[in-house]
């Protein structure tokens, strides 16, 4: 069985995946926030999933709007490794042994979400631009995984404006502690790289640093940066 942090990865009996939901309050919207679904948006300017998110509210008030605030974090301890991925994601979080304390919770993105008005229930879409600079900790631990799935917990805060029982407008906060768990398929967040980035990544260079290797590949008559660093690569290998 695969080991993270010390022990089995996959023994406690949490599957990493469920709806939050604030504390019913007398007078006040019972809000649950759930992640449905998530896709690649194939054609947009920059590299986007979209998460579906599903709203409830089990008073079934009239919520005039939702004014959301979600931070994603990645959960790395909540899946298991294969050894090869083990030794691509040791630079990150150092060696196995070491996660029960290394590999805690990576930072994604935070992203502002508006619920239009809704009674009962409703559903959103979350757009969230990722980037494919390898020196960005939540792209390398994308970018190290074989397969399988991403353990994410997605912290809820906003401020619902809904109608109270004398008719007025009233206000409510959803606190931090509002988490939802979803396991997101690896799949899909290869397949929109690889529609924007077909067989290739990035990594951010100094200004210095990429004018030698243009130097180089101008000096050595190479077509682009990608043989100008093989050839460096190859170089290095030859040397005793």
């Amino acid at each position: 069985m695969s080991e993270v942090a010390g022990r089995p990865a996959s023994v406690d009996a949490d599957t990493g995946q469920g709806p939050a939901e604030t504390a019913p309050s007398s007078g006040q919207p019972w809000l649950r926030f759930e992640v449905a679904d998530v896709v690649p948006v194939l054609h947009a300017a920059a590299p986007t999933l979209s998460f579906s998110l599903r709203v409830e509210d089990r008073t079934e008030r009239d919520v005039f709007m939702a004014a959301l605030s979600v931070m994603i974090q990645i959960e790395p301890v909540k899946r298991p490794y294969e050894p090869e991925e083990r030794e691509r994601l040791a630079e990150l979080f150092g060696e196995p042994h070491r996660w029960a304390t290394s590999a805690q919770r990576l930072m994604w993105s935070t992203e502002s979400v508006l619920v239009q008005a809704f009674r009962g229930q409703t559903s959103v879409e979350m757009q969230v631009l990722c980037n494919y600079d390898l020196e960005l900790a939540a792209t390398r631990y994308f970018h190290g995984l074989d397969g399988g799935e991403v353990p994410l917990a997605l912290h809820f805060n906003g401020t619902i404006y809904y109608r109270a029982e004398d008719g007025g407008l009233q206000i409510t906060q959803v606190p931090w502690d509002t988490v939802a768990d979803f396991r997101m398929p690896l799949g899909v967040w290869t397949r929109m790289i690889d529609s924007y980035y077909p067989y290739r990544g990035w990594l951010p260079l100094q200004r210095e640093t990429l004018e030698a290797l243009r130097r180089r590949k101008v000096d050595r008559g190479l077509p682009t940066y990608d043989q100008a660093v093989l050839e460096l690569l190859e170089a290095t290998k030859e040397e005793p």
